[in-house]
This record gives C-alpha cells, structure tokens and sequence, in this order.
C-alpha cells in the first residue's frame, strides 16, 4: 500500500457548496458523528466512482463547512484502508485546529 505524503492542510475549503454539488455527486456516506459527516463523492462528467472524499462539518452553534481531502481514494483499498487514511487525515486537522487555539 503506498503511503500518502503528509501535508500541511489536507483539507481545501470549499466556499460555494452549492456549485460544488451541481458537478459532483455523493456516492456513500462512510462516517457521521455530531461534528462531521465524511461523504465519498466523485465528479458527475466521470466514470470513476467514489475517488474523492468530502468533509463537512457541523458543530454545534456554527455555519457548516464544506472541505475536499486533497488525496484521491486508491480504488483498490477497501473501505477500512479508506476510512483509516481518512481518519488518520483528521486527527492531524482536528490537533492542528486544537493547538490553534492555545
């Protein structure tokens, strides 16, 4: 399995969820708790399916937020590779947003 390189920020904002959604489409969603949901998608003009993931969250008393993991989904992982890279993405952005507000 090759390992993904870490970056600093491996979600990109997107501002206008709307126009987003008109070119892509939700293909599952993997993950939902009380401050995200975590979507599979993949763009509408593509055969692929499920390559790209969407994170948007939803705290409590805030606007929603909408983010593309800036790394494709590797069609050979099953879902528990997926969601361990995924999860692993997260934490590091979840720390990083903690230790922002020390």
């Amino acid at each position: 399995m090759a390992q993904l390189r870490e970056i600093k920020n491996e979600f990109e904002h997107i501002p206008e969820l709307q126009s987003f959604e008109e070119t892509h489409q939700i293909d599952k969603i993997v993950k939902t708790t009380s401050l995200y949901t975590i979507k599979l998608i993949s763009r509408k003009d593509t055969s692929d399916f499920c390559r790209e993931v969407l994170l948007l969250e939803h705290a409590p008393a805030k606007e929603m937020q909408a983010y593309l993991w800036v790394h494709k989904v590797n069609a050979n992982d099953t879902q528990i590779e997926v969601m361990r890279k995924i999860n692993k993405a997260l934490e590091r952005r979840f720390d990083n947003k903690g230790r922002k507000h020390l």
